[in-house]
């Protein structure tokens, strides 16, 4: 759990400039599904119990249960503006995340949507990537609103100072944070909730 402050359009309902994350990070995966079931668990795990806990409130306040399905549905982005019928873009606009989170309920009875295989080039620099274009990371998408994103993390050295420079950046900067990269690492991945997004 820790606070980040970030120069965001402070002045819309999406963004806030101080908000609180609330990020895992684990080794040994075989790819970002694994990092996508704990997360998935995670949330399950914290509805049903906020959901028992506090029956009053939800009443009190005239809100709903969040809706989990069976299996929160997981889409590409491709597949996502598909489902819209929309044109495929880098990433998803506030109004069809909107949307692709009614289809999810709709479908699926889930409140919750997964959207996968963005394009590299729009993610985080530490983000693998596959030799389509497309990398192994992913949001997770609740009520209209992306509340985590997440990926499978680049754990070779000599792939990482490459992306690095292929960003305009210099691995000198990195180099604390390389040090590990140079002993090893194993195949890794998290991803980061945003509390008050979540929460809201």
């Amino acid at each position: 759990f820790a606070r980040a402050f970030r120069a965001e359009k402070s002045a819309t309902t999406r963004h806030m400039s101080e908000s609180t994350q609330m990020d895992f990070e684990m080794g040994f995966i075989e790819d970002e599904f694994d990092v996508m079931a704990v997360l998935e668990q995670t949330i399950r795990d914290t509805v049903t119990e906020v959901a028992n806990t506090h029956a009053p409130e939800f009443a009190r306040l005239g809100a709903s249960v969040p809706a989990l399905g069976e299996k929160f549905p997981v889409l590409t982005l491709e597949e996502a503006h598909k489902t819209l019928g929309v044109p495929s873009e880098d990433d998803m606009t506030p109004e069809h995340e909107r949307d692709i989170c009614a289809w999810a309920l709709k479908q699926h009875r889930s409140d919750f949507v997964f959207i996968t295989k963005f394009p590299t080039a729009s993610r985080a620099f530490y983000t693998m990537g596959e030799s389509t274009g497309e990398s192994r990371g992913f949001d997770l998408l609740f009520r209209g609103l992306e509340i985590n994103s997440g990926a499978q993390r680049i754990h070779d050295y000599d792939a990482m100072v490459a992306r690095i420079e292929e960003r305009g950046m210099d691995p000198e900067k990195f180099s604390f944070y390389l040090q590990a990269f140079k002993y090893g690492l194993p195949p890794h991945g998290g991803c980061s909730t945003g509390l008050e997004r979540f929460t809201a």
